[in-house]
């Protein structure tokens, strides 16, 4: 079988997050025997550059449809790709389409998403097969589209990859690769740096804690960029968190994995409709870290209160400082079955384990 993967975000060297589970389901595709080939965007700062990026997305999204043989279209994202393959679908009626929802391509944001509705709509009742990431989002794109569930599947994004996240033992050579002080404790988040994410509510929270004399000999690390990182500078200078707060900007999944591991727990303050799973805390639990989350969306189809983390409300800087208070009030014992329950929750989304699913929806289809 013959795939055309098509997605406006690919991670490259400069940007290793930007839609990495996208490159995550290829590999899989490709591992199991499937033909390959792509049309993907990587990320541009510059908006000059991100239109002329986009029109030759689009010119190349007109030129393979139209002019090579492909079974299946497989739309990652389904806003910004929808137009173009609406119009090579409209001439080319034998190739079939599959569309992987993820968030705001289905829960728009701002104007521009809520253009693309109407071509979004069209484009999933069109596909042969939707896949989402999570049941809560298999769910939310039915009733929006008045789609039968049937015809929606459920796929985690690609997994998590044992060979990329997994515990480590020897904590003293991660604080020396990380040139971290080993004798402090760490807490943290990985994520963009923009509206909707809860980093801010997470920085209020640690202005609350410290006031309170609760982060001493603790630092927090933050690995992120985004559209807001200068207001994230700002604010965290304006709540006097500059000698509390670590900030990398980018890092590969391999040191990521270093990070989650010297985490005392990982904060995921998201306040978004749109998060569709939620794979970064799916990371941080197969490093045996317990994960303090947002009562929002895809992170309660993982996240159990009191067995693998904690739960709390949208943009509550109150409760999410009440959580921080009781994760630190537990006993080594409770702590350590928390850890082992986030490694035992992670193990549901192992690459090995979920691979069957993609692979068999190609079959099917």
């Amino acid at each position: 079988m013959r795939i055309l993967l098509i997605s406006n975000m690919y991670p490259d060297k400069e940007h290793p997050g930007f839609g990495v589970f996208v490159k995550h389901t290829e590999n899989i595709l490709n591992n199991e025997g499937f033909i390959i080939d792509k049309v993907v965007r990587y990320k541009k700062n510059n908006i000059f550059s991100k239109l002329f990026d986009y029109l030759i997305f689009y010119l190349k999204i007109f030129f393979k449809g139209l002019f090579k043989r492909y079974d299946v279209f497989y739309i990652h994202f389904a806003a910004h790709p929808s137009i173009p393959v609406l119009f090579v679908k409209f001439f080319n009626k034998k190739v079939k389409v599959i569309t992987n929802v993820h968030g705001t391509d289905v829960v728009p944001e701002n104007k521009i998403h809520e253009l693309f509705q109407i071509f979004v709509d069209r484009l999933l009742n069109i596909s042969e097969c939707i896949i989402a990431p999570s049941d809560y989002f298999k769910d939310l794109v039915s009733k929006q589209y008045n789609i039968p569930k049937d015809k929606i599947k459920t796929f985690p994004s690609g997994g998590i990859s044992k060979e990329i996240f997994y515990p480590i033992e020897n904590k003293k050579e991660i604080f020396k690769k990380l040139n971290l002080d080993s004798n402090l404790q760490y807490l943290g988040y990985v994520g963009r740096i923009e509206y909707g994410k809860g980093w801010d509510t997470f920085l209020e929270s640690l202005r609350d804690l410290k006031e309170e004399m609760l982060l001493e000999n603790k630092k927090v690390i933050f690995v992120g960029y985004g559209d807001q990182l200068n207001l994230f500078h700002e604010k965290v200078k304006n709540l006097g968190l500059q000698d509390t707060v670590i900030h990398f900007k980018y890092m590969q999944q391999s040191e990521l994995n270093l990070v989650y591991n010297i985490l005392d727990f990982f904060c995921f303050p998201t306040e978004r409709k749109g998060e569709s799973l939620g794979l970064v805390g799916i990371e941080a639990m197969a490093c045996g870290t317990p994960v303090i989350g947002s009562r929002i969306a895809g992170l309660q189809s993982y996240i159990e209160n009191g067995h693998n983390g904690y739960l709390f409300e949208p943009k509550s800087k109150k409760e999410l400082g009440l959580a921080i208070r009781k994760y630190y009030s537990l006993n080594k014992e409770t702590i350590n079955k928390l850890k082992i329950n986030s490694f035992k929750t992670s193990q549901r989304y192992e690459k090995a384990n979920i691979k069957g699913v993609l692979s068999n929806i190609f079959k099917n289809v």
